[in-house]
């Protein structure tokens, strides 16, 4: 599991891992699950992700429609994205007191669901995009990212650089991608976390999940939270 926090604590990021267990959006356990590990429990903003470029506003729980990107000015107000190989991104601007999370797999960053977020800097007039800070959580890393033919046609020529060729195979490289694409919308202060979940057994993997054997697979694949919460600062006497 991995739990952080950044801007003097005000900003606080939660991934969870295999051991807290499969989430799903509205589950009612997911708060008793945290606060059995000792961890606090806020109104939570789930997605209905569906690899689309949709980013929207949120100042209360619930669960968007079609949606894969989220932000927020409320305080106390957890963001939350699943996932089991996408790119988890969790982001943050202390400056405008603005966060977001953004569900990225190859088809949302081929829609353009990076570039979507861009537009919380034209929402807001106080809202610098250079301020923002990005975090990107375990994710399925170029090496295991084999893809086929059918994948790279669907790919734009500017999506092309990502591919690898190596041993005769092709390999995108979704991490270098969304990293150029968070530039492009200038941020640039971006920590990776460096986890590959095909790797690592402490978070879900769709791809191990789909190359396991029948005996071995579970009749649906599981998927983890990405979380993040703007904290309201306490009064000081």
């Amino acid at each position: 599991m991995i739990h952080k926090t950044f801007a003097n604590g005000k900003i606080e990021i939660l991934v969870t891992d295999a051991e807290f267990g499969h989430v799903v959006p509205g589950d009612k356990n997911f708060h008793h699950r945290l606060l059995n590990r000792d961890l606090a429990s806020y109104p939570t903003v789930w997605m209905d992700q569906q690899h689309t470029a949709l980013v929207a506003h949120a100042d209360k729980e619930g669960i968007l429609p079609a949606t894969d990107g989220v932000y927020s000015r409320t305080t106390d107000l957890m963001l939350v994205t699943k996932t089991a190989d996408c790119v988890p991104i969790l982001l943050w601007n202390e400056k405008s007191s603005i966060i977001g999370a953004l569900h990225c797999g190859w088809k949302g960053f081929t829609a353009g669901v990076i570039d979507s977020f861009k537009f919380v800097g034209v929402n807001y007039e106080d809202c610098d995009m250079s301020d923002f800070s990005a975090f990107l959580g375990p994710h399925l890393r170029a090496e295991h990212f084999e893809v086929q033919q059918d994948f790279i046609g669907q790919l734009s020529e500017k999506k092309q650089p990502y591919l690898i060729q190596r041993d005769g195979k092709t390999f995108f490289d979704i991490t270098r991608g969304v990293t150029d694409e968070l530039n492009n919308i200038g941020i640039s202060k971006i920590e990776d976390c460096g986890i590959d979940t095909y790797r690592n057994p402490e978070y879900f993997s769709y791809r191990t999940w789909t190359q396991s054997t029948e005996n071995d697979r579970k009749e649906s694949y599981s998927t983890f939270a990405n979380c993040i919460v703007m904290k309201r600062e306490e009064i000081k006497n």
